[in-house]
């Protein structure tokens, strides 16, 4: 018996055609092979209002980052990486506010649009002392 999230038919996958997720797939590509924990906040999609409400009540918060990395380096907690494309990625008032929100709380903070972004905050944040 098939269950109601289960489909008969396989579907295909659909295209990315975001550079920001594929970007944020080959960084965290980069942090498991190297053996470092990381996990995606999913705070992004559509959402019915009965399920937003939920989630908030759960709390999710507009404008969380979208990567964290919960190990500790010298004066920080841990770390967090918002993503943005390149070519027009800006963060929101409510992405700012979280970037100031985890700095002052002890967390690293980093905005990348690219790759090689990323390899440069990562070498920072991996070279600091326990």
């Amino acid at each position: 018996m098939i269950g109601h999230w289960q489909s008969k038919v396989a579907k295909k996958p659909r295209k990315m055609d975001r550079p920001e997720q594929v970007l944020q797939i080959k960084c965290v590509t980069w942090l498991k092979k190297r053996g470092y924990s990381c996990y995606k906040i999913h705070n992004e999609g559509r959402r019915t209002p009965y399920m937003a409400k939920i989630l908030r009540d759960m709390g999710l918060s507009p404008g969380i980052l979208d990567l964290a990395i919960p190990i500790p380096r010298k004066d920080y907690h841990g770390a967090y990486i918002e993503f943005k494309d390149g070519s027009n990625g800006t963060l929101s008032d409510t992405q700012k506010w979280w970037c100031e929100e985890l700095k002052k709380n002890g967390y690293y903070v980093a905005v990348i649009k690219t790759y090689e972004e990323f390899l440069e905050a990562m070498s920072y944040y991996f070279d600091l002392p326990l």
